[in-house]
């Protein structure tokens, strides 16, 4: 696109200034028109991602993921000093799905899953919630103890169990009573095996062969 300035008696007042992309949500605003045809005008909302009490992630028209308000709806324009994403000077696009937030001591975090062959995986990215800095790298999550800890951290059973409490195919039952769950295992365990088993599993043991896993309900965080 081109911009072109005008005298008030119509001469060319200076040679044509191409927009560059970053910069035509700002010109849209300045001129009210939409100039790209993607049906907005600025840079708007065009995908809603998880949000906290106070703040939610969203997708914006140039392609930026940003913080802001929570509560916002597709179209809506941020508001002005919402926090853009970014791993330094690059904006931050997530090749995995957003499906969780948490904002605490000026910090937020966000889960992400990926899915491939019916699998699924987990990381995890932090930013300063006021300039949306990246503050180092994506991290996975993938042991059963770490994904445990992660639902109970987001108050998000993602994998569609318990909160806290992650499927295992070695026990032979599980159920909740209260609040705590519990996994009866099939093969007997010492003491010393079954203890060391509940911690590898973000739990604590109840007998040698009663596995106690604690959810987000017992635990204060």
């Amino acid at each position: 696109f081109l911009q072109y300035k005008f005298t008030n008696v119509g001469e060319l007042s200076s040679p044509a200034l191409k927009i560059k992309s970053s910069d035509i949500f700002i010109t849209e605003n300045d001129f009210g028109i939409d100039i790209n045809g993607d049906g907005n005008i600025g840079d708007k909302i065009n995908w809603i991602g998880p949000s906290s009490d106070s703040s939610g992630i969203y997708r914006l028209s140039s392609g930026a993921y940003c913080l802001t308000e929570s509560g916002l709806g597709l179209g809506e324009a941020p508001s002005v000093g919402n926090a853009v994403l970014k791993f330094g000077v690059k904006l931050w696009s997530p090749k995995s799905s957003v499906i969780a937030i948490s904002e605490k001591n000026g910090i937020t975090k966000l889960l992400l899953q990926s899915t491939k062959g019916g699998r699924s995986s987990y990381s995890e990215v932090s930013f300063d919630s006021d300039s949306g800095l990246a503050l180092g790298k994506e991290i996975k999550i993938s042991t059963p103890k770490a994904i445990a800890l992660a639902e109970i951290s987001y108050q998000l059973d993602f994998t569609f169990d318990y909160i806290g409490y992650v499927s295992d195919p070695k026990a032979a039952a599980v159920w909740s009573n209260e609040n705590s769950v519990y996994a009866l295992y099939k093969t007997p365990m010492d003491w010393k095996k079954a203890e060391a088993y509940a911690e590898s599993r973000n739990g604590v043991n109840g007998n040698p062969n009663l596995i106690q896993i604690v959810p987000a309900s017992a635990i204060e965080f």
